[in-house]
Order: C-alpha cells, then structure tokens, then sequence
C-alpha cells in the first residue's frame, strides 16, 4: 500500500525431476542420450548407466565450452554443456557417440543400395534398348548369308515395312534388291533356256 517492498507472501515452485527428465528423454531416446543436471558440483539429477563418472565434474572450463568428447567404460560420449540463466543448474546431455554415427552408416548403406539399384535398372535399359537396335541388324545379316548361299525365298522381306528407323529402310531395301536379283535370275535362266532351244 505504501510503496514499501515489503515481503509480502512467498512462491514455492515444485519441480518434478522425474517428469521433467522424461521429457527430455523421450525425445531423445532413439539416440540414447543421458541427462545429468548439476548446480555448482553437486548432482540434482542423473540418468546416467554409466558407472564411472567422475572425471566428469563441473568446472569453469565447462563454460568455456558448448561441447566436448569423453570416454566413459570404453565408450566415447558427446557431451553438451547448458547453464540456466534462472537456475544456474548446469545441464549435461551426453550422447554415445557410435549412436551419432549409426544413422550416417545406415544412410550411407540405404544410399548405397538406391545407387546399385538405379545402376542395375539402368543396365537392365540399356540391354534391352541395344537389343531393340541390334536384333534387327542381326536377323538382316541371317537373311543376306541366305542370300548369299543361293535362297532367295528368304522369309520376312517382303512383308517388311518402312518406318522411321534406318534398319526398317535398310531391310526394305535389301528385300528390293533381292527381289531384283530373284528377277534378274529368272530372267537370265529363262534366256538360257531359250537360247540353248
């Protein structure tokens, strides 16, 4: 009433370490963090499994620092350093640092398998694209060794189309070509004939 600062009731605030741990743990559990919450040197909180923690004590150095890499039971730790402005707790959460590098060596694995897939379909294509290209040229050149050994009734060559592909116009000039000759074989049979009458 009088402007006196005066106290005038008290606030007590409960923090449940517990719940507020599990928070924060939950979140991070797939990577298997731990959480320790100092205030000066003394422990308010640790949901450490690991036995032997005392190389790790607060200390100035710590505010120095964001972050640093220790081992605990032969296992290196990743360790983040967090001071609360309100509380001047220290909080430290420590990530195992194989845990880190899981999920690069899984992404690397799974990116490796889309490459060899991608490469795998991309050769199956290409195979069946170079047969598109060389089916026809191989089945010409069986067709031209008949011709060559005297069949000139090969199958196919007359019935063969033109489109826009150069062997479809190689073949339907091939099958012209033979049918010249067919002609010209005849014809030069059928004067034989005539002059040997």
């Amino acid at each position: 009433k009088d402007g006196s600062l005066e106290t005038l009731a008290y606030l007590i605030v409960r923090v449940d370490i517990d719940r507020l741990t599990k928070l924060s743990t939950n979140v991070s559990s797939k990577y298997q963090s731990e959480l320790l919450i100092l205030s000066g040197e003394k422990k308010i909180y640790t949901s450490l499994n690991v036995k032997n923690i005392s190389n790790l004590k607060y200390d100035k150095e710590y505010q120095r620092f964001i972050y640093s890499i220790k081992s605990f039971d032969k296992q290196k730790y990743f360790i983040t350093y967090t001071t609360s402005v309100y509380t001047n707790w220290t909080y430290v959460n420590m990530l195992p640092y194989n845990t880190i590098f899981r999920e690069i060596t899984t992404t690397k694995v799974v990116l490796g398998i889309m490459y060899i897939i991608i490469f795998l379909c991309a050769a199956v294509l290409g195979m069946k694209f170079s047969k598109n290209i060389t089916n026809p040229i191989v089945l010409l050149r069986d067709r031209m060794k008949k011709v060559e050994n005297g069949d000139f009734e090969v199958e196919g060559i007359k019935n063969v189309v033109i489109g826009e592909d150069e062997v479809e116009h190689l073949e339907y000039d091939f099958g012209v070509m033979v049918d010249k000759i067919k002609t010209l074989i005849e014809e030069n049979y059928q004067k034989q004939i005539v002059i040997s009458e």
